[in-house]
């Protein structure tokens, strides 16, 4: 069966102070996971472009989702990089207009089971509280 969907509703769409662009996804079905990165990814930044804008002011964009699944088997990375390459040596970036990652939760919650281990990184510690909830104030004042 192929799924088409046209439409699509962001979770979380945040612009950066510079003016990067952020999809934020928590994805629960690991069915073309790229393919639908790359939509909505496509999606916010041809929203953005106005008509006779040059090419190289593009607004970049970065598709975040988080997984409660592994996208690859036997991966322990908990950010895998889906990066857009030319296939010629040496190996270099096609774009820097678009990224994505997904974040694993299988592999956070490996590696990163209290909030101590992960206070050093705002990033890993929202993640946490996301991931975890919080279990008490103490913890909470940690991250602020």
């Amino acid at each position: 069966m192929i799924l088409i969907w046209r439409e699509g509703c962001l979770d979380v769409r945040v612009k950066g102070i510079t003016g990067k662009l952020f999809d934020i996804e928590v994805q629960l079905e690991k069915d073309y996971m790229n393919e639908r990165g790359l939509f909505y990814g496509g999606r916010m930044v041809f929203g953005e472009f106005q008509s006779r804008t040059p090419y190289n002011l593009l607004p970049q964009v970065c598709v975040i989702n988080i997984t409660n699944f592994y996208i690859r088997e036997g991966s322990k990375e908990l950010v895998e990089s889906i990066g857009i390459m030319y296939r010629r040596e040496p190996v270099e970036t096609a774009t820097k207009v678009f990224e994505m990652y997904h974040i694993q939760l299988p592999v956070f919650r490996k590696k990163c089971k209290t909030l101590d281990s992960v206070k050093d990184n705002l990033f890993l510690t929202w993640l946490y509280l996301l991931a975890q909830g919080y279990k008490s104030e103490e913890e909470m004042k940690m991250t602020t």
